[in-house]
């Protein structure tokens, strides 16, 4: 499994695709005795009603992701909150979801999301934690990784998060070029306020600014993104990563 961890590493800067990236991941896990797949890589939490696909959620092609994101969301929105999602904020490396399950313990619906992962032939899975992001790797038949191939596995993980997030930076920037041009620091703070839900009015007083100055900066704004409206403005800076700049700078 070193072999093909160093072949990934080589072959990663020719990529060009976030499915190409993917499948090069898979012959790696693929090499495991036990076979593993790819389910996919995303930020952690995105496979819920926040998470887009192809922006900070991306599934292997052999995966069917529209049938499981669609039967996710409709399971989270009946149950609540994925307790999976919970127990991989408190870990910062790999586990199986084996290892989860007993951690928490769950039995009947709660159990929901692990059991979503049957319908769709996942067994067993292995998560790698990486920053904010996570690779899932999946087993038809509960995992017994020893300790050198669960780092193979996690080492390959990561190469593939480092060069996923080379993908995703480049595709925000051909979207900041193709929409407009680039807004200036306090107009991304009063897009981010409407974004949260303020109105003109506590945004202009939060700010220490006239009305009328926050309306001209919402209308160069919406001039600058091509936007439609306020809310298109917004969805634009989500695929950008304007609010990703200005969390950074908070």
């Amino acid at each position: 499994m070193r072999l093909s961890t160093d072949r990934l590493i080589a072959a990663a800067p020719d990529l060009r695709t976030p499915d190409e990236l993917l499948d090069t991941l898979q012959c790696v896990s693929l090499k495991h005795p036990q076979r593993l797949k790819v389910i996919g890589i995303g930020v952690s939490g995105s496979a819920g009603s926040e998470g887009e696909l192809n922006r900070d959620i991306f599934f292997h092609p052999d995966f069917p992701a529209a049938d499981y994101l669609s039967a996710y969301r409709t399971l989270e929105e009946k149950h609540g909150t994925n307790p999976l999602s919970n127990f991989r904020g408190t870990v910062s490396r790999s586990f199986t979801l084996t290892d989860a399950m007993r951690a928490l313990r769950l039995t009947g619906e709660a159990r929901w999301s692990f059991d979503l992962f049957r319908e769709f032939g996942v067994r067993d899975g292995l998560c790698v934690v990486c920053g904010q992001w996570l690779v899932v790797y999946s087993a038809e038949q509960p995992l017994q990784l020893e300790r050198g191939a669960r780092f193979q596995l996690a080492m390959a993980a990561s190469v593939a998060i480092e060069w996923m997030e080379q993908f995703v930076k480049a595709r925000r920037r051909r979207l900041t070029a193709s929409e407009g041009r680039e807004l200036s620091d306090r107009e991304k703070l009063v897009l981010c306020m409407v974004a949260e839900g303020k109105t003109r009015d506590q945004t202009a007083t939060e700010l220490h600014l006239g009305l009328e100055t926050v309306r001209t900066y919402i209308r160069r704004i919406l001039e600058k993104l091509n936007a439609k409206n306020v809310a298109h403005a917004v969805h634009i800076a989500w695929q950008t990563g304007i609010f990703d700049d200005i969390k950074r700078a908070g």
